[in-house]
């Protein structure tokens, strides 16, 4: 287990000044620890054949498509963005494809 470092950083809605949220400042410590285990992870993400790496961003499109209204609108609350710009950032994707982006084709 890490130290904390014991600072919060405070997240605003720039318009209301309204207090979002806050979360904990990370460590130097717990930033070695994740960046070693994403590259682990990029191993095992390598030795994936192109098919099981589409149906992985596939299912992760599922989910942003799920919870899309529920991000935009916090984008849109945090950084004071147009709600229709945040929507499209949410899942990647142009709005006039109707398509999530990501997973189409495991080949591409």
């Amino acid at each position: 287990m890490y130290k904390k470092a014991n600072k919060r950083i405070e997240s605003y809605n720039p318009a209301t000044k309204e207090l979002l949220g806050s979360i904990d400042v990370t460590t130097n410590e717990e930033i070695s620890s994740v960046v070693a285990r994403g590259k682990i992870t990029f191993i095992e993400w390598s030795s994936f054949s192109f098919d099981k790496r589409g149906r992985c961003l596939k299912e992760l499109a599922v989910i942003l498509e799920k919870k899309t209204q529920e991000l935009a609108t916090l984008m849109t609350k945090e950084m004071g963005r147009p709600l229709s710009e945040s929507v499209p950032e949410v899942t990647k994707r142009d709005p006039s494809w109707g398509l999530p982006l990501f997973g189409l084709n495991g080949n591409h």
